[in-house]
């Protein structure tokens, strides 16, 4: 197996067993933490969004959550905060609805949305290229770290936890995917040429998951900057590399978790993590012309001229059109 096809880079795709654990550790990690705050009473801001709130308390007033702020339960103060979160006040009815006002019930919603936003993170890294044991390790850190005590704790934190899944989600799903730059795939490979299946779809999916992100806190927003900055890079991405991708099917959404951020790392100069994304994606699809090609461009950035030379030339003989100024680098005929 050669250097380039090894796939110890992939591991977070080939390795189940040790996703599994991984995941196992941020859920357990997750309820261990914040289990001894099952018992504690309602505090400060959750006794008025809670027990003093009757679009929560009382039956069949749960939807007027869609149509009063966050605060409207103190009318009498006028200078309140007309914040819109009505997906954190539609939960918290639901919470009443199956349990009362026990704490434990809604602290205990509140812990199993934060162990979601630490698996969420955890897949996100590693649709970003991110290899399983870093990507299992920022997940292990959100799920401990102790700036998220009060957005676990205080029930009313739940707006916190409910926007981060949504921007988790929504980010994991762009990444390399829901926002296609448009232009047509050019691969002589049998099957490349066709439209990215579930392109709009995905993109549908993710603006519904930016709706209830927004409607759950103002926070939620930022994942329309996110779009916006992975739609840049994408397009820098592509004209840096090529406009279009690996092979479609399976193998080709493997090998795109790899190859999108490869590219991105390309463009931004970084040439050793372009080329260990390369090579990974290799591992999937050693037939790929654009992976080579653009392994080749990462290689000839770090002055490696005789790797660069052989996947350029592997790259021309699977029929794709070699760059000009790599054609020139190496002294190849176009």
């Amino acid at each position: 197996m050669t250097e380039e096809t090894s796939g110890s880079d992939f591991s977070h795709l080939t390795a189940p067993r040790a996703a599994r654990w991984w995941r196992a550790a941020v859920l357990a990690a997750s309820v261990a933490v914040f289990s001894g705050t099952l018992a504690s009473p309602f505090l400060l801001d959750d006794v008025w969004l809670i027990q003093k709130n009757p679009v929560v308390q009382e039956s069949g007033r749960a939807f007027e959550a869609l149509t009063t702020d966050y605060w409207g339960m103190r009318r009498d103060k006028k200078n309140r905060d007309r914040l819109y979160r009505p997906l954190t006040v539609l939960s918290l009815a639901v919470n009443y609805a199956l349990g009362g006002n026990a704490p434990g019930g809604y602290r205990g919603v509140n812990i199993f949305l934060h162990a979601a936003a630490g698996l969420l993170l955890f897949w996100m890294a590693g649709r970003f290229g991110m290899g399983i044991a870093p990507a299992g390790a920022a997940a292990l850190l959100f799920a401990l770290h102790p700036l998220h005590t009060e957005a676990v704790n205080a029930v009313v934190g739940r707006a916190d936890l409910l926007a981060a899944i949504a921007a988790f989600a929504g980010m994991g799903l762009m990444l390399g995917r829901a926002l296609p730059v448009p232009g047509k795939r050019t691969s002589p490979v049998k099957g490349a040429d066709a439209p990215e299946a579930g392109g709009a779809q995905r993109a549908a999916v993710v603006g519904a998951i930016f709706l209830l992100g927004l409607l759950s806190k103002e926070v939620g927003a930022a994942l329309l900057l996110w779009a916006a900055l992975w739609w840049g890079w994408s397009r820098l991405a592509h004209s840096r590399g090529d406009s279009g991708g690996p092979e479609a099917g399976s193998g080709g959404r493997l090998a795109d978790a790899r190859f999108m951020p490869g590219n991105i790392y390309l463009a931004a100069g970084e040439n050793l993590r372009a080329a260990a994304q390369f090579k990974a994606a290799l591992s999937v699809l050693p037939r790929e012309p654009r992976i080579h090609h653009n392994l080749a461009l990462a290689y000839l950035g770090q002055g490696d001229r005789a790797r660069a030379g052989r996947h350029a030339r592997e790259a021309a003989r699977l029929r794709m059109r070699i760059e000009e100024k790599l054609a020139r680098e190496l002294g190849l005929a176009r």
